[in-house]
């Protein structure tokens, strides 16, 4: 995989999978129209089986690891997957800039999040633009990161737009201690961006009655 320029992970696509996957290698469709890849990864794809089960919603180890250390005592590699959560390739680049975030809010108010998407390579394609949230601090333990919206925007060569995402108290409950949904104000970190394992980060704040 390490040699390859790209890696077509088609499933299970049907017997009409094979056209379909030649006409996207060759980027045209049976009428001649322009078509790219768009697809995002549903899993993590681990780099060996020593790190199964990986996934991007995981729990919070007790030695996380810091910013500028990336590999771990136990296995001699790596600590992040090969491919994340939401990963995917396609004819051009993208570029995430200006991102905006709603720094405090009630339990019943809205929190407002965006960010400026520019297409920066020679292809008009879709970019899956995902918004991911983490609660810092909660009653039983949260997850490092959970998706809470995405957006699919179509742009031309050179062409940007504004991606904006709200979100309710709501959206941030969980199943407390006594497995009922409960909503708790604190601190939150957010992120917009192309997958589960990069992005734009910023910060709010929940606040309570």
């Amino acid at each position: 995989v390490e040699l390859a320029d790209a890696v077509r992970y088609a499933w299970q696509p049907g017997v009409e999978g094979g056209p379909a996957i030649a006409e996207l290698l060759f980027g045209r469709d049976a009428n001649g129209a322009a078509v790219t890849p768009g697809g995002r990864l549903p899993i993590s794809i681990p780099r060996t089986v020593g790190q199964v089960p990986i996934y991007y919603s995981r729990k919070n180890s007790g030695r996380p690891p810091r910013p500028n250390y990336d590999s771990t005592g136990y296995i001699d590699l790596p600590i992040t997957p090969l491919f994340p959560f939401g990963y995917g390739l396609t004819y051009t680049t993208f570029h995430y800039s200006e991102l905006q975030v709603s720094p405090r809010w009630g339990l019943d108010g809205m929190g407002e999040f965006s960010a400026e998407v520019t297409n920066t390579g020679p292809a008009a394609a879709t970019e899956t633009v995902q918004l991911y949230v983490r609660d810092l601090v909660g009653q039983v333990t949260r997850p490092v990161k959970e998706l809470k919206g995405f957006q699919r925007v179509t742009l031309a060569p050179g062409e940007s737009c504004r991606v904006h995402f709200h979100l309710r108290a709501a959206d941030l409950a969980f199943a407390g201690l006594d497995d009922l949904p409960i909503i708790e104000p604190g601190r939150y970190h957010a992120w917009i961006g192309p997958n589960s394992a990069a992005g734009l980060r910023g910060e709010f704040e929940l606040a309570g009655e």
